[in-house]
């Protein structure tokens, strides 16, 4: 996985290691793009609803890349690009799923995320990261 997201976040090092990595076809790859795409949007409306928490996360785009950053974006494609094209099938059609009956498996993550940091629930952490300031929100836990 590490070394197919240096591929956007490392090219030169990347390119060592080209010979030592598996070869990738093209349904993996399209189904990679894919999913990494659906959970950029999701990890998008996360964002939008949560953007004090999110803004405590990775950066979700490729373009925030460097400097030792690496984006949801590109740690999402490295990770898929290290499953078989079967499993990102079953992936797909998990992902469609949840689409279809309008969930966010993005959402669903930050927020068993933040109850594992100590919140209540995604909105408590939000609202206590808003106001750091304020005594009866203080934080008592590491960001999610």
């Amino acid at each position: 996985k590490y070394a197919r997201m240096m591929k956007y976040t490392a090219p030169e090092e990347y390119a060592a290691l080209v010979p030592l990595l598996p070869p990738l076809d093209d349904e993996t790859v399209s189904l990679a793009r894919e999913l990494t795409a659906q959970t950029v949007r999701w990890a998008e409306e996360t964002a939008r609803q949560y953007p004090c928490c999110c803004s405590h996360a990775r950066p979700i785009h490729a373009s925030a890349d460097g400097g030792g950053v690496t984006s949801l974006e590109t740690y999402t494609l490295g990770e898929f690009l290290t499953y078989s094209p079967q499993t990102l099938r079953l992936f797909r059609a998990y992902y469609a799923e949840k689409a279809k009956t309008g969930e966010n498996l993005y959402l669903e993550i930050q927020e068993r995320t933040a109850r594992l940091y100590g919140y209540a629930s995604l909105q408590d952490a939000e609202q206590k990261l808003s106001n750091p300031q304020d005594p009866a929100k203080a934080q008592k836990n590491p960001t999610p």
